[in-house]
C-alpha cells in the first residue's frame, strides 16, 4: 500500500477555525484542521489531489506512486485574511497545494530462504 500525505501549516489567520476537505481522485477522504496531517492509505499509481473549502479550492497535484512510496504534500492558504473576499471572487486557486516530498521505497523485493 502507497501513502499520500497531506500537511496544513498552521500559519496565518486566514481559515484557521475552518476544515480542508482532502479530495484523492474526486473522493472526499478526509477533513484537515490548520497545523494538522491527513495520512491517506492508496493502491500504487497515478492518483489526483485536491482541497476544497466552500467552492474554491486548490490547484491539482498529481503523484504517481509505487508500493510502499509515500507522497508529503502540503497546504496553506493563497492569501491573507484581509485579502479573502477578493480573492473568492478572483481565478487563482484560494489554497495552494504542492508536493514537498517523495519518499521512494529503496528496499525493492525480499526473498524468503527455506
Amino acid at each position: 500500500m502507497s501513502t499520500i500525505v497531506v500537511e496544513r501549516n498552521r500559519g496565518g489567520s486566514r481559515d484557521l477555525a475552518r476544515r480542508y476537505k482532502v479530495y484523492v481522485d474526486n473522493e472526499l477522504v478526509g477533513r484537515l484542521w490548520a497545523g494538522k496531517h491527513l495520512e491517506v492509505d492508496v493502491t500504487p499509481g497515478e492518483h489526483r489531489v485536491m482541497l476544497k473549502i466552500d467552492w474554491k479550492g486548490s490547484n491539482e497535484v498529481v503523484v504517481n506512486l509505487g508500493s510502499e512510496d509515500t507522497a508529503v504534500l502540503e497546504c496553506l492558504p493563497g492569501g491573507t485574511a484581509a485579502s479573502a473576499l477578493g480573492d473568492l471572487l478572483s481565478e487563482r486557486p484560494y489554497i495552494y497545494l504542492f508536493l514537498a516530498e517523495t519518499r521512494i521505497d529503496e528496499r525493492g523485493p525480499t526473498m524468503e530462504s527455506s
